[in-house]
C-alpha cells in the first residue's frame, strides 16, 4: 500500500485504524501471542480504551515477569506503529523476523538506562581532581597526537617532549597530507622517537 490510502499494508483488505495496527494486524497478533499467557482472550475481545486503561497496565498479562507489563505493553505499541511506518515509507525496511526478541532487548534497555539513572542520582558524588602525572625525575615524557579530516585530504601530526617536571623541551608538528587517522597516530610515534634520539 502507498502512502495515503486506508487499508493495511500487510493484510490489504481492511481499513488500517490505530486498533487494527497494535491489535488487529496478523503481525500484532503473532507479536501479542507471543507476549500474553492469561486473558488472551479478553486482550483481542476488548476494545481501545479498555486495552490501553486498566486491562493491560494494570495486571500481569504478559509472560515475562522479570519485566513490568506496563513497559512491555508500551513498548509493543510503539515499535508496532513505528514498524508499520518503516513498512510504508522505507522500502528497504525488513520487519524484524523475531519481534519478540526485539521488544524485550528494548524493555531490558530501558529498564538498564532507568536503574542506572536512579543509581547515579542516589550515589554520593565527589569531586576527583584530574591532573597530567609527569614521569619519575631522569625521565622525558613523550605526548603525540595525529588527526585526518578524509573529506579534505588532510592530515598531521605532532608532538611534544618535556621534562620530569613537565617543560617542554623540543616538539614538532607536520603535515601529512592524505592519510588514515591511524597512520597520523604512527607518523606521530616515529617523528617524536626521530627527537628522543
Amino acid at each position: 500500500m502507498k502512502l495515503g490510502e486506508p487499508y493495511c499494508d500487510h493484510c490489504y483488505q481492511f481499513e488500517e485504524s490505530i486498533l487494527h495496527v497494535i491489535r488487529d494486524c496478523p503481525i500484532a497478533v503473532q507479536t501479542w501471542q507471543h507476549l500474553l499467557h492469561n486473558g488472551r482472550g479478553n486482550f483481542f475481545l476488548a476494545q481501545l480504551q479498555r486495552v490501553d486503561r486498566g486491562l493491560n497496565l494494570s495486571c500481569q498479562l504478559g509472560r515475562n515477569s522479570e519485566y513490568g507489563w506496563d513497559s512491555i505493553w508500551a513498548t509493543t505499541c510503539y515499535l508496532l506503529w513505528y514498524w508499520r511506518n518503516k513498512r510504508i515509507q522505507d522500502e528497504n525496511f525488513i520487519s524484524p523476523i523475531k519481534p519478540l526478541e526485539v521488544v524485550l532487548e528494548y524493555v531490558k534497555t530501558y529498564g538498564d538506562s532507568i536503574a542506572l539513572e536512579q543509581k547515579a542520582q542516589s550515589g554520593r558524588k565527589t569531586q576527583v581532581q584530574v591532573a597530567r602525572k609527569g614521569p619519575p625525575n631522569g625521565w622525558c615524557a613523550l605526548n603525540i597526537d595525529g588527526a585526518a579530516k578524509s573529506n579534505l585530504q588532510r592530515a598531521g601530526c605532532g608532538g611534544v617532549l618535556c621534562d620530569a617536571e613537565g617543560r617542554w623541551i623540543e616538539g614538532f608538528a607536520k603535515y601529512l597530507g592524505y592519510t588514515s587517522a591511524y597512520m597520523t597516530k604512527l607518523w606521530g610515534v616515529y617523528e617524536i622517537l626521530q627527537l628522543a634520539r
